[in-house]
């Protein structure tokens, strides 16, 4: 029942008909066209007809390497709630014959081993940090502004190739093209925090109906002491309060990054990562 397609044999009508079947299991990735953003090489696992899908990438043709790509978080099995379905599909992935990693969101019969970070808008509790760079960064004189596509991209490439060694060309045109694909779908918010016409910090959000994903962003040196961050997420929810539910930060183990998105309210939700060919 349950089958790997190739990516030229994906029905692409029938997997958004699965991803967007029952609307519990909204996952921000899954849809064909981020899917295909972020590679032209994504295979399907499929059961039955397309009653249940999930994505698997390799770097290389017939590879039997997996991995999570750059800006997502996990996958999840979608297209069905049948008990028997679910499990058939969470065995089939932790016993793929091959290696890798690969991240699974909100499936019970996985056992969850890695954490993010959601914050339930409505109920923001600030902590007394966050309050002073927010103050901090009012004093100071900075702005929101809305920002283009290659304004964010500019900034966000300059900053990030500083800090992280991981990034490459690959990463950037992947991220410019998942970008235009959510501006064509008008789920996309950019803003920057100025000062004097200087950009201090840059975040992409996207939004669908009441839940919103803080996809990815970047802060300069002058930034930080401003409390630029602080501000930018702080206007992004005063903003958007009335619409928003949840604002879901993509997560992260790495302390301090999580330690910065609990101070806006926000809670620890648990995933799995499988690693395959243990």
């Amino acid at each position: 029942m349950i089958r790997i397609k190739a990516h030229k044999d994906i029905d692409k009508r029938k997997w958004n008909e699965a991803v967007n079947r029952i609307e519990d299991q909204f996952n921000w990735f899954m849809h064909s066209d981020y899917l295909d953003a972020l590679s032209n090489r994504w295979i399907a696992m499929v059961y039955g007809d397309y009653e249940a899908v999930f994505p698997l990438f390799s770097r290389f043709v017939f590879s039997k390497t997996f991995y999570q790509p750059f800006f997502t978080r996990a996958f999840s099995i979608v297209g069905s709630v049948d008990d028997e379905i679910q499990e058939s599909m969470a065995y089939a992935l932790s016993n793929l014959k091959a290696k890798g990693c690969i991240s699974v969101e909100g499936n019970s019969f996985l056992k969850a081993n890695a954490l993010c970070q959601k914050l339930e808008v409505s109920l923001s509790s600030y902590s007394s940090n966050t309050k002073r760079n927010i103050k901090k960064a009012v004093a100071n004189g900075v702005e929101l502004s809305p920002i283009s596509v290659n304004q964010f991209l500019e900034f966000y490439k300059a900053e990030t190739k500083k800090k992280l060694k991981t990034y490459k060309p690959k990463h950037f045109k992947m991220l410019s093209e998942i970008l235009k694909g959510e501006l064509d779908k008008k789920r996309l918010i950019l803003n920057s925090v100025n000062k004097n016409g200087e950009v201090l910090s840059v975040a992409a959000v996207l939004q669908n109906q009441d839940k919103a994903l803080y996809l990815c962003a970047a802060i300069n040196e002058e930034g930080k002491k401003m409390g630029a961050s602080h501000f930018l997420v702080h206007m992004l929810i005063e903003n958007n309060r009335s619409v928003w539910n949840e604002l879901d930060f993509g997560g992260s183990n790495v302390e301090g990054v999580a330690r910065f998105y609990k101070s806006f309210g926000a809670t620890d939700f648990s995933y799995t990562q499988l690693h395959l060919g243990e």
